[in-house]
């Protein structure tokens, strides 16, 4: 049991940040398993420490000197077992303990059973601990450490009596009769140790060998397994992005595009519901709840049950797409035996679970990167989920289920294969995906008899895990007590641990739950107009924690009591049991939605109390519409915060689907994430993976007198590695054939492409170049020594390239199959050629000539030192050349009379029209150069020399942007479906959505992305 370390080797030392905690004058319980080896020290071993010996708010846990009574210093006040306490053999409890304000110390033999109790003393003051020192004192005298091992330590909220000690030796469950007073604090093996719980604070363990010089300096002593790290990203791009920034605050905007039942399972695919089939419909209609998927983007929604509908398909909308789509299809199911009328997926309650009624149950961990479902009423029993073990008559609890939305596959079943529909055929072509697991509590990690019916979740981010504090039923009684879960290991549920952390008191009807980690605050909808929130406060000692409800009396909650009062009349389906409850991590408080435009905000007040909560209701301004009141069961879980777009959420209507957001007032819209920097100075590989939907940018500074940039925009199971070296290269491929690649010395350049959209941005030795590029199948490069270029191509199947020494041009293709190259030293020229056989070239010594294709009304200018030229053709298959040295004028008329005109010397205009595509341009070069082209299919492109560029383009799809470049470089997108694009800079932009313009409001940088979380890398 316990872990021998050997002399000096284990140091446990604080969370990193803070670990204060109160140890009250009553009521508290240190107890840890040790075992000593050496038992002729001269000096006390330290089992725990919290400050200086017997200084002020300290405790002091320890063996004595030269022998092995246990002793205990609580703020200066001492006492002491006999000599039979802490010998070198054999394994022992060591505890100390507070009961009724009595603090004791004593061990107890694992083996023998023998207890030895020492002394007491009453306790006169609250040590109010802050670091916690596990295996040594606090002034970390290397000859004070614990010598032995320690295998487990745990921190009870209960003053333990002897027999309640001696029981738990026993074998008593920490989790079983004192389970809402224990929070156990470390349960490791012989090779690491792993924080699993807290205690009014945080304690975090380190193991190893040797000892470092102070709590700063902890080395050599590993951190593997310690670093608590950041929790991932909430997704925050895609289309929805855009639309939340568009919206004004306090109003609502329906944001699905297409319905809920699009994404249904055919019929001959769903299970039967008796004789019947009905719709997945129900599974938004009955008692249901969703989860937000935060690490990609998704509403992910399963239900179902009881006497609705017996598929346990899953369906996702999606923030990427702002679609409905089908995550898994249902599979056949089975009466389990003996159980009345309890069914189970056809392969087996291990491997899918039933469908069910899922009230608020329904939450998603973005550590594990898995939705959880709890169930509530199954099919078709209306209670939880049932298994059978060996004995096929004999059925006991399972669950809860883990779905991963990484498997998610609309055309395979969750199950196994072979687990799908075949009532109308085999379909062998549908395969099991695999994408449902469960952690089968009541064989591997509980003994408690949970029932979900009416059930809450809300989900905590504790000690780098995913806490989920949950309302349940405890065994038969319809007591709803909340309980705290926490998952340590996805591949072990014997690690699960779950204890219960507030009773029932009062006022617990089926409701929505909400977890303010901050106050730590848990609270729930509660029955009436009287008691319309109840609470369980998680500060302090979890025994006896009672839910306490929130007054309606006085003040502003008297005044929420009687609008409620009033709204119930004309909305009779908004009752306080059934609305939706979220906590706003940026506002602070509370908010309840009654399921049409109506929002309420609930503030705790300071201290926590029954009086005193400030209710405001949230006055929505004008929408173009809102929610209509179709959730007629219940919201339940179907309103939630959503981070990273800092909006609500809300789900009704049982065929569309409606997804509605609700934007709230003082919108803080998110961040850009840091970037990742690559070490310029010395070759650094770097491998990004994902197997979510999203982007990632990675990108460097990779010399001192350049900007470089390498950046990568791709799909799902993206893998793949970038190196910097002098000139840097970056190769990137995902599973879907994309590939992007940049080659250069001093200078900078990237590609990028999705199959869907594609983007490019590149910064050279002294200049900057910004690239846009839109549609399907692009690809673009571009390089530059020390001047500016900028390259954009639309269409589809497009390629550009663009190269110059001292001057700068721009390409611009557009059309199908069409391929443009411009070069330039001292002369410029340009050569173009389409599919419909058009050629024009032209020659000249220290000017410049141009020539355009005009296919599909296009226009292109070239600057040069001090003079200009154009010539413009038609798509007549002519062929020609034009050339001067020092001035020089062209006139080209074709079949449509198209006329060119050019200016000389320092300046150059030409004008065109042909025939109903009109175009007109003008071109100025000198030290910088500028040009416009509009056109009927709305496109425009500039270029410009030097470091100096501004542009303005539309294109053909709706589409509009700027690019700007100096020393940085800028780059705005947005198009009809409003997807926007900034690197570096935020900047202004219009769109032009169908003809009809549009100004779109300023709104925070990020960078191109195609399905996921970005990262941004400035200049």
């Amino acid at each position: 049991m316990a872990v021998n370390f050997g002399a000096n080797t284990s140091r446990y030392y604080r969370v990193p940040g803070h670990a204060d905690f109160t140890l009250p004058t009553s009521g508290w319980t240190w107890i840890e398993v040790v075992e000593a080896v050496d038992q002729t020290l001269a000096n006390p071993s330290y089992v725990l420490s919290t400050g200086q010996f017997a200084a002020a708010n300290t405790i002091n846990l320890y063996r004595g000197s030269n022998g092995s009574t246990a002793q205990v210093n609580v703020n200066g006040q001492s006492s002491a077992t006999g000599a039979t306490g802490i010998p070198t053999t054999g394994k022992r409890l060591l505890y100390t303990s507070n009961v009724d304000g009595t603090v004791r110390v004593g061990t107890i033999a694992l083996d023998t059973l023998v207890h030895a109790i020492g002394g007491s003393f009453t306790q006169s003051s609250a040590s109010n601990g802050g670091d916690i020192i596990i295996g040594g004192r606090a002034d970390f005298d290397t000859e004070r450490f614990w010598s032995g091992g320690v295998s487990w330590l745990a921190l009870l909220n209960k003053g333990l009596t002897r027999d309640e000690l001696m029981a738990i030796v026993q074998g008593e469950s920490l989790t079983g009769e004192h389970g809402s007073s224990i929070v156990e604090l470390w349960d490791f093996a012989t090779a690491d140790a792993e924080i699993i719980g807290q205690y009014a604070g945080h304690i975090a363990t380190r193991n190893g060998t040797g000892y470092g010089a102070d709590l700063d300096d902890p080395l050599p002593y590993t951190t593997s397994g310690l670093v608590i790290t950041d929790p991932p990203v909430p997704y925050a791009s895609g289309p929805l992005r855009p639309l939340v920034a568009a919206m004004p605050e306090k109003t609502w905007a329906k944001v699905n595009t297409n319905s809920f039942s699009a994404a249904w399972a055919p019929a001959e695919l769903r299970p039967l519901y008796g004789a019947g089939n009905p719709t997945p419909s129900k599974i938004i209609e009955a008692w249901s709840g969703f989860a937000w998927d935060s690490n990609r983007g998704d509403l992910i929604i399963y239900g179902g049950g009881h006497a609705n509908y017996s598929g346990n398909d899953v369906y996702r909308w999606r923030a990427s797409t702002l679609e409905w789509e089908r995550c898994s299809l249902p599979s056949e199911i089975e009466l389990v035996p003996d159980s009345s009328a309890a069914y189970q997926a056809i392969d087996g309650a291990q491997n899918a679970p039933a469908s069910a009624h899922t009230y608020s149950n329904n939450t998603f961990l973005p550590r594990l990167d898995r939705f959880l479902a709890f169930g509530g009423a199954v099919y078709n029993s209306g209670s939880h989920f049932v298994a059978r073990d060996g004995d096929p008559l004999t059925t006991r609890r399972t669950g809860p289920y883990l779905f991963d939305p990484g498997k998610a596959d609309p055309d395979k079943v969750g199950g196994t294969t072979g687990s799908h529909v075949q009532r109308e055929g085999a379909y062998p072509e549908i395969v099991g995906g695999e994408m449902w697991g469960n952690r089968d509590w009541w064989a591997n990690a509980s003994t408690l008899q949970l029932v979900h019916v009416n059930g809450v979740t809300a989900r905590a981010d504790e000690f780098g895990k995913d806490v989920i504090y949950f309302g349940a039923r405890l065994g038969t009684t319809t007591d709803q007590h909340l309980f705290r879960m926490q998952i340590n290991d996805i591949n072990d549920p014997t690690k699960d641990k779950i204890g219960r952390v507030g009773i029932y008191w009062s006022g617990s009807p089926q409701s929505a739950g909400a977890y303010d980690p901050v106050r730590k605050v848990f609270a729930r909808n509660g029955g009436d107009s009287t008691t319309p929130l109840v609470y369980w406060s998680l500060t302090g000692s979890q025994v006896d924690n009672q839910s306490v409800s929130v007054s309606t009396a006085a003040g502003s909650m008297a005044d929420f009591r009687d609008w409620y009062l009033d709204y119930i009349v004309g909305n009779p389906d908004a009752t306080i049991n059934k609305i939706g409850l979220d906590y706003d991590p940026v506002r602070g408080n509370f908010v309840m939605w009654f399921g049409g435009e109506a929002v309420w905000r609930f503030t705790p007040p300071t201290p926590l109390a029954s009086t005193g909560w400030v209710a405001e209701q949230e006055i929505t301004d004008t929408s173009p519409a809102v929610p209509q009141h179709k959730n007629t069961t219940g919201i339940f879980g179907k309103w939630r915060y959503i981070p990273g777009y800092d909006v609500f959420m809300g789900l009704e209507d049982n065929n569309d689907g409606e997804v509605w957001v609700y934007k709230p007032a003082d919108w803080v819209a998110p961040p850009l994430p840091e970037p990742i920097e690559l070490d310029a100075q010395s070759n650094t590989q770097v491998t990004v993976s994902s197997v979510l939907h999203g982007s990632l940018l990675l990108g460097a500074v990779a010399l001192a007198s350049s900007v470089a940039l390498a950046a990568l925009a791709v799909p799902a199971s993206f893998s793949g590695t970038a190196t910097q070296k002098t000139a840097s290269q970056s190769e990137l491929t995902t599973a879907t054939h994309l590939h992007a690649e940049s080659f250069t010395r001093h200078d900078q350049a990237s590609a990028l492409t999705t199959h869907l959209s594609l983007s490019g941005a590149g910064v050279q030795h002294s200049s900057a170049w910004a690239g846009l590029a839109v549609d399907v199948n692009l690809s673009g490069w571009a390089g530059s020594h020390a001047q500016s270029l900028a390259d954009l191509l639309t269409g589809v199947t497009l390629s550009g390239q663009a190269a110059l020494a001292s001057s700068a041009q721009a390409a611009i293709n557009l059309g199908e199959g069409l391929f443009g190259q411009a070069r330039s030293g001292f002369a410029a020229q340009a050569d173009l050629a389409a599919h419909s056989q058009f050629h024009s070239a032209a020659h000249v010594g220290a000017n410049a000539v141009a020539a355009l294709n005009a296919l599909l009304s296009l226009q292109s200018d070239a600057p040069m030192r001090v003079f200009a030229q154009a010539a413009i053709t038609q798509p007549s298959e002519f062929a020609g050349s034009a050339g001067t040295r020092l001035l020089s004028v062209a006139d080209l008329s074709t079949w449509v009379d198209l006329h060119a005109a050019a200016g000389v010397r320092t300046d150059a205009a030409a004008a065109f029209a042909a025939g109903d595509s009109w175009l007109e341009g003008a071109a100025q070069a000198d030290f910088s150069a500028t040009g416009a082209l509009s056109a009927r299919n709305h496109l425009a492109a500039i270029a410009s020399m030097r470091a100096v560029s501004a542009g303005d383009l539309s294109l053909r799809p709706g589409l509009r942007g700027e690019a700007a470049s100096g020393w940085l470089a800028e780059a705005g997108l947005s198009s009809a479906i409003w997807f926007e694009s900034e690197a570096v800079a935020s900047i202004a932009a219009t769109a032009n959505l169908d003809g009809a313009p549009r100004s779109v409001p300023q709104s925070p940088r990020y960078t191109v992305t195609a399905t996921r979380r970005n990262y941004c890398v400035a200049a």
